[in-house]
């Protein structure tokens, strides 16, 4: 559904909205080549945005995905300050992928401590 339907749905919103600012600017503009073409161009800018806008809403893209993207983490940051993501509060010693519960469970480590590192000298593995 992710990568089928919603994206589906982010293009006919689009689609949507770039045909109704097409003719309404149509309206406005002066008939002709020129008022076509200021009016696709005006239609095709606000679809894009409307587009992009629509992904960020179904949350079509994860924050991975977003962050891969160029300046990815500024439109990351932008979109959890517009709130269509939330930053997800990571707790760092639960994050590590070998804390100290797996030093104590699976090594018998004897360690020596720095005012400014962590020295861990591993004498013996117990299996």
């Amino acid at each position: 559904m992710k990568y089928i339907v919603k994206p589906i749905i982010a293009g006919v919103v689009m689609g949507i909205v770039a045909v109704g600012v097409y003719k309404l600017s149509m309206l406005v503009c002066p008939s002709g080549f020129i008022g076509n073409l200021i009016s696709t161009v005006i239609a095709i800018a606000i679809a894009a945005v409307v587009y992009f806008f629509t992904v960020f809403m179904l949350k079509i893209l994860s924050e991975d995905e977003i962050k891969q993207l160029p300046m990815g983490t500024k439109i990351y940051n932008g979109l959890v300050k517009l709130k269509f993501y939330k930053k997800l509060q990571v707790n760092s010693k639960k994050s590590l992928p070998y804390g100290k519960d797996f030093f104590d469970s699976y090594l018998k480590v004897p360690t020596c401590y720095n005012n400014k590192k962590h020295v861990i000298i591993i004498s013996e593995v117990v299996i």
